[in-house]
């Protein structure tokens, strides 16, 4: 159990630690980009927090993409069935211009968590 909170708090400090940094990035933006990305055919921002790409779904195969700077940003996955938005958030200089980019920090959390919840259950 201690271990498991050990991985609680330094999740949590991490995570901070992303929430509050002053380092601006710069992003693409399009309202209707297009698939495959193009980057000669939108706009590019600076001083952003972060960059956002949103997937409106129609149905699986039918989606439009777009892509801003946004001042925050909350990743989410809110498809009913085959429709409606997914949300994808990163934090690193033109980083929405591909799909489904994470940024390393939050893979290396995940990771570090994992392993911890797993490492636990072998201890205990």
């Amino acid at each position: 159990m201690k271990v498991l909170g050990i991985c609680i708090v330094v999740t949590l400090v991490f995570s901070g630690i992303n929430c509050v940094k002053n380092k601006k990035v710069k992003c693409y933006r399009c309202t209707d980009c297009p698939n495959p990305f193009d980057k000669t055919q939108i706009t590019e921002l600076a001083n952003c927090n972060f960059c956002r790409t949103v997937y409106t779904y129609r149905d699986e195969d039918n989606y439009r993409i777009a892509k801003d700077c946004v001042a925050s940003c909350v990743p989410q996955d809110r498809r009913g069935g085959k429709a409606g938005l997914v949300t994808e958030c990163c934090d690193e200089d033109y980083c929405n211009a591909s799909p489904k980019h994470f940024s390393i920090s939050f893979l290396l959390i995940t990771s570090f968590t994992i392993f911890i919840i797993y490492a636990n259950k072998f201890i205990y």
